[in-house]
């Protein structure tokens, strides 16, 4: 039986539980307002912007429509940041 089988019979997905912290590397020099609006309509609660990069949480079925941005050049998943399943 691989990971995922394990996980799904003890009754644990691979998806991860809440929000995701997310680093959101843009395409464009800055985030003009009406990126970050489009951006926040894809699930992004936006925490800070710097320059092109967006600090953020994200559901993770929201992840995917997030990456697909055409202003969206990465999204990094934030492993520090993550809370600890226990």
């Amino acid at each position: 039986m691989n990971l995922k089988g394990i996980l799904e019979s003890a009754g644990e997905g691979l998806e991860p539980r809440g929000p995701i912290h997310v680093l959101v590397d843009l395409n464009t020099p800055d985030a003009d307002p009406a990126c970050l609006v489009r951006l926040e309509a894809h699930g992004l609660a936006v925490d800070q912007v710097i320059g092109n990069k967006v600090l953020g949480t994200i559901e993770g079925d929201s992840l995917e429509t997030l990456r697909r941005d055409p202003d969206v050049a990465e999204v990094e998943i934030s492993a520090r940041l993550r809370p600890h399943q226990v």
